[in-house]
């Protein structure tokens, strides 16, 4: 009896996790309806965690439940709203939208329920867009897929996070009305016209794992934004708890952002704007300043160096010019050394004709006396 009691407990060990997985489930469309085909469609989406709110006793009961989550293009196709909050172009990702969904029981396949008569939630939500969303970028043909995963819900200071992996997250399938742009683009994403291509409820087990606030990186000051990813519209994971309406808090941008909003709200935007310049007046008056003055004693160092250049320049030149007229006057008293050398040292007529005699040649007659005395007579 032990043993077949042990070898139970060994196989169940055994299988536990192989229970514990389960495949990857297909995408489905049950629970979606078109109100206008490729502008604005229903989504139910089955939220196991989620109590069914009971507004009279303010408390959740435990039964099974679901968000409607309305998807609609405006009128003239360019922004694509959820339950009335633009949610693809973002014109401004320092500040996500705020989302909020009615809660129901009953299906689509019954009637259209009223969403005014409805328990209205506050969400925190993932959002996710694989192509680039700055306002700025233009493409040929912008056709992006929008991931919606509903990560927590609140009412009335009830909140609940909603980490069950057997709930699905929607993605809406968004593609561009011709005629298509040609290079080079003009248009940016956020002046063009889409629709709505195909809306599914995706399976979020394993692609789409549930992350807790806790779970997400911390904030600190010395961040700018705090950002999830580097590029617009810089957070995929958005939690109330997390935002405001002055950014992700415990951002650097986030307290500046907040200062300047108290500061306008108690004192008013003219009297915080001369507040401002008189602080600075007397901050950067001293700054600016002390920057004159360094200047000046910049300039006065640099014309004292070019003075000091110039005269040093002039000694040098005439230091130059007295090397080279002495060269000048040693040249030409050599040239006068040399030129007297050479006049002594030219042959006379005597060692001329002597050198003639030497070689054979005949000599002039000798004076006879007749010519001796004609020159003394005369």
């Amino acid at each position: 009896m032990v043993t077949v009691t042990r070898f139970l407990l060994f196989t169940t060990t055994l299988l536990s996790p192989a229970s514990a997985y389960r495949r990857h489930g297909k995408p489905t469309t049950q629970g979606i309806k078109w109100l206008e085909p490729e502008r604005s469609v229903l989504v139910r989406l089955e939220t196991p965690d989620l109590p069914l709110w009971n507004p009279q006793t303010r408390v959740g009961e435990d039964v099974p439940t679901a968000l409607i989550l309305n998807f609609t293009f405006t009128r003239d196709n360019r922004v694509l709203l959820l339950n009335d909050q633009p949610i693809l172009p973002i014109k401004n990702g320092n500040v996500p939208p705020s989302l909020s969904a009615p809660q129901t029981l009953s299906g689509f396949e019954q009637r259209t329920p009223d969403f005014y008569d409805l328990s209205w939630f506050e969400l925190d939500y993932y959002r996710g867009v694989p192509l680039s969303e700055d306002p700025n970028s233009r493409y040929n043909i912008w056709s992006p897929t929008l991931n919606i995963d509903i990560l927590g819900a609140g009412i009335e200071g009830y909140n609940t996070l909603l980490q069950n992996d057997t709930q699905r997250y929607v993605r809406v399938a968004v593609d561009e009305i011709p005629p298509y742009q040609k290079y080079p683009y003009e248009k940016t994403i956020s002046k063009r016209r889409y629709k709505i291509k195909d809306v599914t409820l995706e399976d979020r087990f394993p692609y789409q794992q549930f992350a807790a606030p806790d779970a997400l990186k911390e904030c600190r000051i010395w961040s700018w934004l705090c950002d999830d990813i580097p590029d617009f519209p810089y957070y995929h994971y958005v939690y109330r708890q997390s935002f405001d309406e002055y950014g992700k808090i415990g951002s650097l941008r986030h307290e500046l952002h907040q200062r300047w909003g108290t500061l306008c709200e108690r004192l008013g935007m003219w009297r915080v704007v001369l507040l401002l310049v008189v602080v600075g007046n007397m901050v950067l008056t001293p700054v600016f300043y002390g920057v004159y003055k360094c200047l000046r004693r910049l300039r006065s160092l640099h014309t004292r160096r070019e003075v000091r250049y110039e005269l040093l320049t002039a000694e040098e030149t005439e230091d130059l010019l007295r090397e080279y007229n002495q060269d000048r006057e040693d040249e030409f008293t050599m040239d006068r050394l040399m030129t007297g050398l050479f006049t002594r040292d030219r042959p006379t007529v005597r060692t001329e004709v002597a050198n003639d005699a030497l070689k054979g040649k005949p000599l002039p007659p000798l004076p006879t006396e007749s010519t001796e005395s004609s020159s003394r007579g005369s």
